[in-house]
């Protein structure tokens, strides 16, 4: 089996059709599409199941509502790939080559991560990322600069090709039961890969719903965003290296300087308190003596 693509679905049953369709289009004939139903309401499992009973390739597991860290884990525990994917079940994949010659580069220069492009698709229309640098061969410290750096690598799964074996045998899982779960495991990733490559197909769509994004931030959102940092602060400074915690410096100022602006522009569309923007940002001055 070449690519297992992980899904988590909650409340999905407007989107998910799509997004699997765009998945079984692909030519990549070793795949195998895992839908993890987090405790659904409307009518998705009923549409996982249907998918499930006509493909072969489909794989379906009903939970209890715990979160998109745990499904994507449970996602985990029974992927058969060589390589591993995540997709969420609103977006969808573009172009059907796509992931085979994703498979292919990642075969033939034995690739840990394989980093590629997307596109943000908001009120349908669709936005352009960063440019990356193609056909390199790039180190896990290279990678991790440009992540501290710039907004080139972001702590985001779904434009990620994952070696199995980081899941299988380095144990790298994400954070259940939080917000953010994916950008410590992807720190994680990084660190733990010997060959790293970008490619510039924008292959994944990143859907932005803005009333769902807006309704879902909260206090509690708020405090997993910073826990996430402490997190990735923990991950860089077990590295001992000078030069990477000086890079971890600057991350945490940038962000918070970036969401210090943002969440008082955005105060009362999140329904948050001066006090409790103010305990947030308290925490990011914390996280910031953690590093300097």
């Amino acid at each position: 089996m070449d690519l297992s693509i992980i899904i988590p679905v909650y409340n999905s049953d407007k989107t998910i059709s799509k997004c699997i369709e765009s998945i079984l289009e692909q030519d990549l004939k070793e795949k195998e599409i895992i839908l993890i139903d987090d405790g659904s309401m409307d009518n998705s499992l009923h549409i996982l199941l249907e998918y499930e009973r006509k493909y072969n390739c489909v794989k379906v597991i009903a939970q209890d509502n715990m979160g998109q860290g745990v499904a994507r884990n449970n996602g985990i525990k029974i992927a058969a790939g060589n390589y591993i994917t995540f997709v969420d079940s609103d977006d969808y994949i573009s172009g059907i080559s796509s992931y085979s010659k994703f498979i292919d580069k990642c075969y033939k220069n034995d690739l840990d991560l394989l980093i590629f492009n997307y596109m943000i698709v908001q009120d349908n229309v669709n936005h352009d990322i960063a440019t990356f640098t193609e056909n390199v061969i790039f180190s896990s410290e290279e990678v991790l600069s440009k992540f501290l750096l710039s907004n080139e690598v972001e702590g985001y799964s779904c434009n990620k090709i994952f070696q199995s074996k980081l899941f299988k045998e380095d144990g790298i899982r994400f954070i259940e039961g939080k917000k953010y779960e994916d950008i410590p495991l992807v720190v994680d990733a990084i660190i733990l890969s010997n060959k790293i490559e970008f490619d510039n197909t924008k292959t994944y769509n990143y859907v932005i719903n803005n009333l769902s994004t807006t309704r879902n931030i909260n206090i509690n959102t708020l405090h997993d965003e910073v826990d996430s940092m402490e997190l990735i602060i923990e991950k860089v400074k077990k590295l001992n290296s000078t030069k990477m915690n000086l890079n971890l410096q600057t991350y945490i100022k940038k962000r918070i300087k970036t969401y210090s602006i943002y969440r008082l522009k955005n105060l009362l569309k999140f329904k948050l308190s001066f006090k409790e923007f103010w305990v947030i940002n308290k925490r990011y001055i914390e996280l910031l003596r953690k590093v300097v």
